[in-house]
């Protein structure tokens, strides 16, 4: 059976429901060989394995358990970005399922599965102490999902960019046209 799971990007920055095409034994080996978060630090996990939607959360106050993963009052709907920094509702609210598994997205030192009680760390997690350390050095591993995931952030903006000249031309040689 493939489980659901609650994606939290850097405590609230974006949050998603992701129904992987794997088992959950699939999933937790995925996740023990994952090494290094990197790949998802700018568009977050939206090239994970199966059907990935960005959602918005609430909880009902009167429900608020003591641990940010904990399900329990949860509530989501699925949304898409909107003009500027808001998020549109494309659904109705529904509650999230009954043992959905949870995990933390953000750098290699913080991100985690939580499955029950159950953390369970990826192949290339660091300890605080080592990441925050004078002399850490990120694995070649994380150096190199880190660098695709800055390239293909960088193309991303230049593309929007371009694409946002009002004439169409995505040129810079604006000294070779002809003015009319």
């Amino acid at each position: 059976m493939s489980p659901v799971v609650r994606i939290e990007e850097e405590y609230g920055y974006r949050n998603w429901i992701w129904m992987p095409d794997m088992s959950e034994e699939e999933v937790i080996d995925w996740w023990k060989n994952l090494s290094s978060v990197g790949a998802y630090f700018y568009d977050g996990p939206k090239d994970l394995p199966g059907e990935i939607h960005q959602v918005y959360f609430e909880r009902t106050p009167h429900d608020a358990p003591e641990e940010d993963h904990d399900p329990a009052g949860l509530r989501f709907c699925v949304v898409t970005n909107g003009e500027g920094h808001t998020l549109d509702q494309i659904s109705e609210f529904m509650d999230l399922p009954e043992g959905a598994w949870y995990i933390h997205m953000h750098t290699d030192n913080d991100s985690i599965l939580i499955i029950d009680s159950e953390r369970i760390h990826h192949a290339g997690h660091v300890t605080d102490k080592e990441y925050y350390s004078d002399d850490y050095e990120p694995s070649p591993e994380a150096m190199e999902a880190s660098e695709l995931a800055l390239h293909k952030q960088i193309k991303k903006i230049i593309g929007k960019e371009k694409a946002s000249n009002s004439d169409g031309d995505t040129s810079n040689d604006r000294i070779d046209e002809e003015y009319n």
